[in-house]
C-alpha cells in the first residue's frame, strides 16, 4: 500500500508541475473548458480516438455516452466516486458532464453540470453560492482544488492516450 501511495504521489507531483499552467480551471459558471491540439489529425480521426479512450476509461461506455453526433460531438455523463475532498477526512462523489467537440487538429473538452454528492444528498453549492459568486471558505477551496486536479488528470489522460495512439500508428 505504501508503494502505491508513493507512486501515486510521484505521479501527482509530476502532473501538477506539467499541468498547472496548461489547463483552465473551473469558472464562475461551474464549467471548465480546454482545447487540445494535435497536428495532422482530422476531426474524424480525433473522434475515433476519443471513442476508444472512452471505451478504455469508463466501465461501460454505452451507459455513459449521452449524445453521439458522428465526427462532431460526444457528450458523456461521468461519475468519480470518492474523488473530491470535502474535508480533510471525507471525500465525496463528483457527477459531471463532459462534452467533446471536434474540428481538424483540435478537440474542445468542456466539463459542466458539476455536482457533488455526499451521504446521498446532492450539493452543487460547495464552490459557488446561488448568486454565482465564489465561496471563500476552506471547504470550498478544498473542493475546487481537488475538482480541478481530478479533471486536469482526466484531460491529461485523454491527451496522453491520443498522443500514444498517434505514436503507435505505424506498428
Amino acid at each position: 500500500m505504501k508503494k502505491v501511495l508513493f507512486v501515486w504521489s510521484l505521479f501527482y507531483c509530476s502532473f501538477m508541475l506539467n499541468a498547472q499552467s496548461v489547463y483552465n480551471e473551473i469558472d464562475v459558471n461551474n464549467k471548465m473548458q480546454n482545447i487540445l491540439e494535435f497536428e495532422n489529425k482530422n476531426a474524424t480521426e480525433l473522434y475515433n480516438l476519443v471513442k476508444l479512450w472512452i471505451a478504455d476509461t469508463y466501465v461501460n461506455a454505452n451507459e455513459v455516452i449521452d449524445a453521439d453526433i458522428v465526427n462532431k460531438k460526444i457528450v458523456v455523463n461521468g461519475i468519480a466516486p470518492n474523488a473530491i475532498r470535502l474535508t480533510k477526512n471525507v471525500n465525496t462523489d463528483l457527477f459531471y458532464k463532459t462534452t467533446f467537440d471536434f474540428k481538424d487538429n483540435r478537440i474542445r473538452v468542456t466539463y459542466s453540470n458539476l455536482e457533488y454528492t455526499s451521504y446521498h444528498y446532492p450539493y452543487t453549492t460547495y464552490v459557488f453560492k446561488k448568486d454565482g459568486s465564489e465561496r471563500t471558505n476552506s471547504q470550498a477551496k478544498l473542493v475546487k482544488e481537488s475538482t480541478n486536479v481530478y479533471l486536469h488528470i482526466e484531460i491529461y489522460s485523454l491527451k496522453m492516450y491520443i498522443e500514444k495512439s498517434i505514436e503507435n500508428e505505424n506498428w
